[in-house]
């Protein structure tokens, strides 16, 4: 696991960087209606995953600084200008957003995938 000024990532965390006139607030509840969504339908591993077992809280890139200067270490490898950008929704573990969940989500916004650690 890599921690750097309160940052942490490792091997297999990933984040979605999007670019919105919506809130966090907005944000969120589209990630928990595709959480639902996935339960209601079979694509998730039971019928009552949380967005809390997906996610972290998502971080207002515009207002975070902190984050946006250590998230800057681990993009070094992307053709990413974090500046371009609104929100980050990070995963919450190893491996715990979906593909589906990243195609539900770049279908509704203009987003970035992204890995970070190594």
């Amino acid at each position: 696991m890599k921690v750097r000024r309160g940052f942490v990532s490792n091997s297999s965390s990933s984040s979605f960087l999007i670019r919105t006139t919506d809130s966090i607030a907005e944000v969120r509840q589209f990630l928990e209606n595709c959480i639902k969504f996935g339960n209601d339908n079979g694509l998730t591993d039971n019928d009552s995953c949380s967005y809390d077992l997906f996610f972290e809280e998502p971080v207002d890139i515009k207002c975070d600084i902190d984050f946006v200067e250590d998230i800057k270490y681990y993009l070094k490898e992307y053709d990413v200008n974090i500046e371009d950008y609104d929100i980050a929704v990070n995963s919450a573990g190893d491996n715990s957003i979906p593909y589906w969940m990243w195609e539900i989500s770049r279908a509704k916004y203009c987003c970035r995938r992204v890995h970070l650690g190594y």
